[in-house]
């Protein structure tokens, strides 16, 4: 397991250790205790994942740990101070792996168990996930570490690749295709050589599977890309155009001389370019 950590005095206590998640890769454990330590009280160690940017923060006490959960959150600036980033507090964590293959659901609890197995923790499948065409476990970030170094698993003569990081496009033009985009990708970023792109090409959106939140920052960081030669934006967030529904708009007027509408919205089966909505002010 490829793990990163600064320590003092260890205590094994689990209440005085929070989580966090989607670290930068510009910051280390020093700058973290250093911060944290500043906000909260003592800290003894800190442990970051490599491939997971995970973190596991021991306070010297339960009090410290509770101010820490209590903050939600924190912000930090990059070592020249024009980026901020901010960073979730929690109690628990855990990392959602992709595993990839044409799997069908009859091998699911195989699946689950072998990794239980070869990487140990506790693994859960994850029935959540909006990505098609693989199988999504959650685990503790050590098992996580430990599988995404080993970069897949061998399950029935077959290796498959497991992922951890998640980017989005979307208003595909129609001449986007899985390969198209990973030559883009891999063009721009010949780093990265594990990529696995889904293209819904119904709902015009693209999922970018990567081997490590590494390469997730790195594209995000180009903050776009040209397939067709037509700009596409890269999202961290998946887009509103999405199977889970219909947008259903309820709209009320805020005064009497109709200057304005309030709009409430929730979702549904997804929203396209070029659909028509009208809306009917309701008193």
């Amino acid at each position: 397991m490829e793990v990163t950590g600064t320590t003092s005095r260890p205590r094994d206590d689990e209440n005085s250790t929070v989580y966090l998640v989607e670290i930068p890769q510009s910051i280390n454990e020093a700058y973290i205790i250093d911060k944290f330590s500043t906000a909260f009280g003592e800290v003894l160690c800190c442990e970051i994942g490599r491939q997971t940017r995970i973190g596991s923060l021991k306070f010297a006490s339960h009090e410290n740990a509770k101010k820490a959960l209590a903050a939600e959150s924190m912000l930090f600036s990059s070592d020249k101070g024009a980026t901020l980033y901010k960073m979730n507090i929690k109690k628990k964590a855990t990392a959602t792996l992709f595993v990839e293959g044409n799997l069908e659901s009859l091998y699911v609890t195989d699946i689950q168990n072998h990794l239980s197995k070869v990487f140990t923790g506790h693994w859960k499948r994850n029935v959540k996930s909006e990505i098609q065409d693989v199988l999504a476990f959650d685990c503790d970030f050590q098992a996580a570490e430990k599988t995404l170094v080993s970069q897949g698993i061998i399950y029935k003569q077959k290796f498959l690749t497991v992922y951890t990081s998640v980017i989005y496009l979307e208003e595909l033009p129609p001449t986007a295709t899985c390969e198209t985009i990973t030559n883009v990708l891999q063009l721009m970023l010949p780093t990265i050589r594990k990529i696995k792109v889904i293209v819904r090409s119904g709902e015009g959106i693209a999922v970018v599977l990567l081997p490590n939140s590494a390469s997730k920052e790195q594209l995000l960081a180009l903050n776009s890309i040209q397939v067709s030669r037509i700009p596409l934006i890269l999202k961290q967030r998946f887009p509103l155009c999405s199977d889970a529904g219909p947008i259903e708009l309820q709209c009320c007027l805020l005064d009497q001389q109709q200057k304005g509408y309030d709009i409430r919205g929730s979702r549904s089966k997804g929203l396209h370019r070029g659909n028509t909505i009208r809306i009917t002010p309701t008193t």
